[in-house]
């Protein structure tokens, strides 16, 4: 049989609760985009435990058969309490907090769209590259694979044996279109740039 005895009784509860308030507000012109807002919470928080708030306890002393000598094997701690004599109490008394936490947050963002722009430029005398140019690049390509299959970066060869791969008349005018076509990549200027617009 038990040598102690004792009886309690005790609860916990907990409880939270939240509010949200949220502002947002947006402002667009042409490319320029401004975003704002405020972010506000409040956090409420509370945890009841009050312990063991009333306790009664017995020993088995009173009902022993000599209460002063503390016997281990003499007694009954409940008979003690069925007889009404509680040897021990106590009564607690907690504080239950509430937490609070407030929280506010601030935001903005602003956002400005770029384009990007290629500017071409091209010599006034010589133009930009036509179709006969890109002839004279694809002709350039297959007289090296001809000559020395790309082993090399210099390859020889006279402006005739050219004309005569690209299928031109030996005339003057083959001649002068060779010497643009050599000229025009040299002649353009490429830009490039981001543009912000307003």
């Amino acid at each position: 049989m038990p040598k102690w005895f004792s009886r309690k009784r005790s609860f916990r509860l907990r409880a939270s609760a939240r509010s949200i308030f949220f502002i947002a507000w947006t402002w667009a012109r042409g490319a320029r985009v401004l975003k704002g807002g405020v972010d506000m919470r409040l956090l409420q928080y509370s945890t009841q435990n009050p312990g063991d708030i009333f306790i009664l306890g017995a020993s088995a002393a009173f009902t022993q058969e000599l209460y002063n000598t503390g016997e281990a094997l003499k007694g009954n701690s409940i008979a003690s309490w069925l007889l009404g004599t509680p040897s021990s109490g106590s009564v607690n008394y907690n504080v239950f907090p509430i937490y609070q936490f407030p929280y506010i947050a601030p935001w903005a963002q602003f956002d400005w769209k770029v384009s990007r722009k290629l500017t071409i430029n091209a010599s006034e005398s010589i133009g930009l590259p036509t179709a006969v140019d890109d002839d004279v690049i694809l002709g350039l390509i297959q007289l090296t694979k001809m000559v020395n299959n790309f082993t090399s970066r210099e390859v020889e060869f006279s402006r005739l044996d050219f004309i005569k791969l690209l299928g031109w008349p030996d005339s003057g005018d083959s001649y002068r279109r060779l010497s643009v076509s050599h000229s025009a990549p040299n002649s353009i200027l490429l830009r490039s740039a981001y543009v912000l617009p307003s």
